[in-house]
């Protein structure tokens, strides 16, 4: 039978976080919502390396390639002979817009420049097509090599470290990802072949997330990377934190910061924010100033409680953001702040604080 949530503890974590459990969440390389400077990235990435920032985490989505090929260039300029992980994503493919053949292609026209894409800067001359075949996840582990590295048999910083299947959360795209010949099987392959190292995805919707845990042959996934659905706005990930706890596989936390809602921004899960979600991280700053804390130090150490939690991704963009990420690592955050965040209804009961830990 199932067991309910109330009933349900995840393990806390027993040690502070580091830079080490950082990763950089690559998708600002592109330019969400605005544009960055080519620049800028070269220099933020500096800046990443300087402090010991190791992990890197880009997607094909971001920019439709953009976000990739910038990350590559600022490695050969910044991280030449650094121990660096780069993770990256299949289940959109990039392709010439001359090549597109109607019928053919399932073009993801939102994601588009012209169509009011989140990321400005795309290039217009290939379209985001989405594949979530074996086949094509290969090809798209071949594209991102050569966006990356220039090469697809390089070996340079390790080549691609982990793959993540990216927004399988549709029942079709879910379907196609776990069919014998789907996404998850070609990142199989890949795996088995030794071109990478672990097995993922990378989804906003914890339905889908808990579904693969639990349809897929087992071994299939290392981790799983759970966007939006970990922080201090939304914690409907829970179980799938607790069942993952169960099997043992990783978890990686994106959307820390809810879109930047909770960083001074008005954006929610990439939208305006609506008043609720507004009022609540008004109230979360209140209840981190009565501890005199900033408000994205109290995000990450939430972020960072559960034990199955083993990386935490966090985009940047400028040095200042560098440095403010690092900070946000710093802080201790009390337990009398998780039970008043309970008490004045921030946080569900059955969610596991150091306070109710015997």
């Amino acid at each position: 039978p199932e067991i309910p949530n109330m009933a349900k503890s995840l393990k806390l974590r027993t040690t502070a976080p580091t830079v080490n459990d950082l990763i950089v969440g690559c998708s600002t390389f592109a330019g969400m919502f605005a544009s960055v400077p080519e620049v800028q990235v070269y220099d933020t990435v500096r800046c990443c390396v300087d402090a010991g920032f190791a992990i890197f985490d880009t997607a094909p989505h971001y920019g439709l390639g953009l976000s990739e090929m910038r990350l590559g260039k600022a490695l050969q300029m910044h991280a030449k002979g650094k121990d660096v992980r780069i993770w990256t994503k299949t289940g959109r493919r990039m392709i010439p817009r001359v090549e597109i053949v109607e019928g053919v292609h399932k073009v993801e026209a939102s994601n588009l420049p012209e169509n009011g894409s989140i990321f400005p800067d795309s290039p217009r001359d290939v379209a985001p097509v989405l594949d979530y075949t074996a086949e094509g996840s290969k090809a798209s582990y071949k594209d991102s090599m050569r966006r990356i590295l220039g090469d697809e048999s390089s070996v340079e910083f390790g080549g691609i470290y982990g793959l993540r299947v990216h927004d399988c959360d549709s029942p079709e795209r879910y379907s196609d990802a776990v069919r014998d010949d789907g996404a998850f099987a070609g990142l199989r392959e890949l795996r088995q072949a030794g071109k990478i190292k672990e097995v993922s995805l990378g989804c906003n919707e914890p339905e889908y997330i808990m579904r693969c845990i639990k349809e897929l042959p087992p071994g299939t996934l290392d981790s799983v990377m759970v966007a939006g659905t970990w922080n201090l706005l939304d914690q409907s990930a829970f179980e799938t934190l607790w069942e993952c706890e169960q099997r043992g596989i990783r978890v990686h936390i994106a959307g820390i910061f809810a879109s930047g809602l909770l960083v001074g921004g008005d954006t929610y899960k990439y939208e305006k924010a609506p008043k609720e979600m507004c009022e609540k991280a008004a109230a979360w700053k209140a209840l981190a100033s009565k501890y005199s804390l900033p408000l994205p130090a109290v995000a990450m150490a939430f972020a960072f409680l559960p034990q199955v939690v083993s990386y935490v991704a966090v985009g940047m963009k400028s040095e200042f953001e560098v440095k403010a990420n690092l900070s946000c690592l710093e802080a201790e955050v009390p337990s009398g702040l998780w039970i008043e965040a309970k008490e004045r209804g921030l946080l569900l009961e059955h969610i596991t604080t150091p306070a109710l830990q015997a």
